[in-house]
């Protein structure tokens, strides 16, 4: 339902009644819009929120380096296998080498973003150290046969849903997988030669059942701790700085084809539409009176958001008012009152007009107007005056 008020059009009462209005930065939200955002841009948001992700895997030096800066270790263990000869002191000693990532790249899969955090490929990232006990005591040995190992195709996944977060965008339902293939040198697991097949079977074991499940655990709760600084590096991410602006408050995240629908609630965006409509009426359009004469007009401003702003009238003879400050609520009709005195000779009848114009800054920095009707009016002089229109 529409609200309407009066208010009398003067410099001074209007200027004050501004001051009770809340300015058009205010935080406080007035609207709730929709925004298809591209979820390529999405997943760029969270690629470079991740980019600065590391891990690095050296025999008990393990650790990750977070997005913040923070070095979580890794308790990975070292040897990760020892391998016994039957029957001998000498057993071979396998430890992971200076394995580290060296890119990260996200991609879209339906509502999820999926980060893959990349090993390099180089060396062996699987030392062995031959060791033989002799005379009692433990020292280094030759072994002639091959025995460093490879991870190949290494990698670390995350993969996420897009998810409201404290006015921004972080995630929910995160998911960790460490992927790696075993190798060794010049040569295949797949061998059915002992001890060959048991090395790789037991270190594919450790990694699988012992380092794996710690990695993904330690990644997962260490990104989940960092929600807030992933949200604030996604909400300040120029593909989605551009679309929405960062002192928006972000509710709600849904997937639609190949949009993220980004609900946020934001102040209203002020602009050409902002004053619905502007229309100006004398209240008598015929008026008989003693000279000068008091002629009353009003006008109404019709409005789609709270706005303030300045206006002035226009008259026949190409004359113009003082310029007026002015003000209106979200969805009233404000009709406010304009008093003009009109100077005539007596006994004559003087036809008049005037046109009001507003104008108001919008969201975007713009200045728009308005323009209302033509009012149009008579005055008939009953005693004498000069000849004059006095604004």
């Amino acid at each position: 339902m529409q609200m309407k008020r009066r208010a009398l059009i003067a410099t001074a009462s209007l200027t004050m009644a501004l001051s009770s209005l809340p300015m058009l930065g205010s935080p406080s939200y007035a609207e709730t819009v929709n925004i298809p955002v591209p979820k390529a841009a999405v997943a760029t948001a969270f690629n470079a929120a991740f980019s600065s992700t590391k891990v690095r895997l050296h025999k008990d030096e393990s650790y990750i380096l977070l997005p913040n800066g923070q070095k979580k270790p890794l308790d990975t263990p070292d040897p990760i296998y020892v391998f016994d000869f039957p029957g001998i002191n000498r057993n071979i000693e396998y430890s992971l080498n200076d394995m580290n990532t060296h890119s990260i790249q996200a991609t879209v899969n339906g509502n999820r973003i999926n980060t893959d955090v990349f090993f390099e490929n180089q060396g062996e990232e699987i030392k062995a150290r031959c060791r033989r006990k002799l005379f009692g005591k433990w020292g280094d040995c030759s072994l002639d046969m091959e025995r460093d190992l490879h991870l190949d195709n290494s990698s670390l996944s995350l993969s996420l849903v897009p998810a409201a977060y404290k006015g921004s965008i972080a995630f929910t339902d995160l998911s960790t997988k460490f992927k790696t293939d075993v190798r060794i040198a010049n040569k295949t697991c797949n061998t059915v030669l002992s001890p060959v097949k048991q090395i790789c079977e037991a270190i594919e074991g450790k990694i699988k059942k012992t380092m794996t499940p710690q990695i993904e655990q330690k990644v997962a709760n260490s990104f989940n701790e960092l929600k807030p600084e992933i949200a604030d590096k996604v909400r300040n991410a120029a593909g989605i700085r551009n679309l929405i602006n960062p002192a928006w408050k972000v509710t709600k995240v849904t997937s639609e084809g190949n949009n993220f629908i980004v609900t946020v609630e934001r102040p209203d965006q002020i602009d050409g539409s902002s004053v619905k409509d502007l229309s100006l009426r004398p209240i008598q359009t015929q008026f008989t009176s003693t000279c000068p004469a008091k002629v009353k007009l009003d006008a109404t401003i019709q409005m789609k958001h709270t706005v303030a702003g300045t206006g002035f009238l226009t008259y026949e003879n190409g004359q113009k008012s003082n310029t007026f400050n002015w003000n209106a609520k979200k969805g009233e009709a404000v009709t406010s009152s304009v008093t003009r005195t009109f100077e005539g000779s007596p006994g004559t009848t003087s036809n008049g007009s005037a046109v009001m114009q507003i104008q108001w800054k919008g969201s975007d920095g713009k200045t728009y107007e308005k323009t209302s009707n033509k009012a149009t009016f008579s005055v008939k002089c009953t005693q004498s005056a000069s000849d004059k229109i006095k604004l």
